[in-house]
């Protein structure tokens, strides 16, 4: 889902939010590959925002945030 929010200096952001579920039960992996630093890296230099991974034991979940502007 995603969604628009405003920081304390009242710029407008965009928050969008990645769930997965119903699979098998998974963790953190030992390495990070090539998909994890674009997501992660694209995120923040491309975009000008910052992200997160959580490899919940229920399912992988993935929130990034960006200015709209």
């Amino acid at each position: 889902f995603w969604k628009r929010l405003r920081n304390d200096e009242g710029r407008d952001l965009i928050e969008l939010r990645w769930h997965e579920s119903g699979g098998p039960p998974i963790s953190a992996p030992l390495e990070t590959g090539f998909g994890t630093t674009l997501v992660t890296r694209g995120a923040q230099y491309e975009l000008q925002g910052d992200s997160e991974i959580r490899y919940d034991r229920d399912g992988l979940k993935y929130r990034v945030i960006f200015p709209l502007d």
